[in-house]
């Protein structure tokens, strides 16, 4: 019996980078899951598999940001890998992070790679 496709939740505000990630992944063989914000994210992972969460850590106001959605996730189900992506590395500082960070602009083949690695453990 074939494995499932790993399915990836990608959580980013800025619609150009969300497109192309998401057309990276399904290109290298992943399910994706476009949304743009914490609350939405929140729904998708209530009502489907995920495998991986690709969150920036600032998105839209007025919604938890992307390093309190990674902790929320990591909390309700460690099995689901977190990825964090920011342009802004210094929100980081000294934070407990809940996965790896790649800083924008990343190159998206890192992106895949370290989506491999978390499949990896």
């Amino acid at each position: 019996m074939a494995e499932r496709e790993k399915t990836i939740l990608i959580v980013e505000d800025d619609v150009g980078f969300a497109y192309a990630a998401s057309r990276y992944l399904e290109n290298a063989g992943y399910g994706t899951i476009v949304v743009a914000g914490s609350i939405a994210a929140l729904a998708e992972l209530e009502s489907k598999t995920i495998d991986a969460v690709v969150v920036d850590v600032r998105l839209k106001d007025g919604e938890p940001h992307g390093l309190s959605l990674g902790r929320m996730i990591r909390v309700k189900s460690p099995r689901i890998c977190v990825i964090l992506i920011t342009a802004y590395p210094d929100l980081l500082a000294g934070e407990a992070l809940p996965g790896p960070v790649l800083h924008k602009p990343i190159e998206l083949s890192d992106l895949r790679r370290e989506l491999n690695a978390c499949f990896a453990r």
